[in-house]
C-alpha cells in the first residue's frame, strides 16, 4: 500500500512536531511514484514561511525538462538547488533522497545513483513546520504531488553508501541506524509514524492504494 496523493484535490500532509524539522546533519529518504514527467511535484518541505526565500529544506520530482530529482536550501535571503544526474520516471516508485551532510555538503541521489552535491554555504533557521506532498509557501500549499508516496523517513546523520542500499533494497528504516531514526511513516494504510516521534495531519483526505512496494520488515511488532 502507498498514500495517494490527489494535485486537484489539494492533498498533503503537515506536521510541526520537531522531529520532522531537519537540520544538519540529516538523511531524508522517501519513495515516490509520480503520475507524470514534466511536472514539479514536491515530496517534502520543511521551512519557516517567513518569506518567498523562507528557510527551508526542500525535494522533489524537478519535472524540469530532464525530469531530475532536485533539492533546494534556503536562508532567508537566498537559496541554492542541485539535481541528480540521472532521471526520474512517471508511474513507477523510485528512491529519493536528500542528505544534509552540513551547511557547506548537501546532495541528492535518485535510486540511489545520478549523486550531485552542492558545497555552496546555506543554513536555514528557524524551521517550524513539514508539508510531504506539497510545496509551503507563506503559508499557502502548491505543486502538489499526483502519485503515490511510501515509506518517508529521516535520521539526524548521514547515512552510510551500505545504509543507502539498505533502503533501496527494502529494509525497513527501523532495521538502519534506529538510534538515529528521527521519523518513518510506511504511509501503507495510515499516516502514523512508528517511532512515535512526529504526529501528521492528512490535509483533503489523502488515501492508500495498492503497490508493488511489499511490505518492508521489521515492522515494530516483529521487533
Amino acid at each position: 500500500m502507498a498514500l495517494n496523493l490527489v494535485a486537484a484535490s489539494s492533498q498533503c500532509l503537515t506536521s510541526v512536531s520537531a522531529n520532522a524539522l531537519l537540520s544538519y546533519p540529516f538523511t531524508l529518504l522517501s519513495t515516490a511514484s509520480p503520475n507524470a514527467t514534466g511536472v514539479a511535484y514536491y515530496i517534502y518541505d520543511c521551512g519557516n514561511n517567513a518569506s518567498a526565500l523562507s528557510n527551508s529544506f526542500k525535494i522533489r520530482a524537478a519535472g524540469d525538462s530532464a525530469n531530475t530529482a532536485r533539492i533546494t536550501a534556503a536562508d532567508g535571503a537566498t537559496s541554492d538547488a542541485s539535481s541528480t544526474s540521472t532521471n526520474f520516471v512517471a508511474s513507477a516508485y523510485q528512491k529519493f533522497t536528500y542528505i544534509g551532510t552540513s551547511s557547506t555538503s548537501r546532495s541528492v541521489l535518485l535510486n540511489n545513483a545520478g549523486i550531485t552535491t552542492s558545497a555552496v554555504a546555506m543554513t536555514p533557521t528557524g524551521i517550524n513546520n513539514a508539508t510531504i506532498g506539497a510545496l509551503d509557501l507563506l503559508s499557502v500549499k502548491a505543486n502538489f504531488f499526483d502519485g503515490q508516496i511510501a515509506h518517508v523517513c529521516a535520521w539526524n546523520v548521514v547515512l552510510t553508501a551500505a545504509e543507502l542500499a539498505q533502503y533501496q533494497a527494502g529494509i525497513s528504516p527501523l532495521a538502519i541506524r534506529r538510534s538515529a531514526l528521527l521519523f518513518y511513516l510506511p504511509l501503507d494504510t495510515n499516516i502514523i509514524d512508528v517511532t512515535g516521534n512526529t504526529t501528521w495531519t492528512n490535509v483533503n483526505g489523502a488515501t492508500f492504494v495498492a503497490s508493488n512496494l511489499g511490505t518492508y520488515i521489521p515492522r515494530p511488532w516483529l521487533q
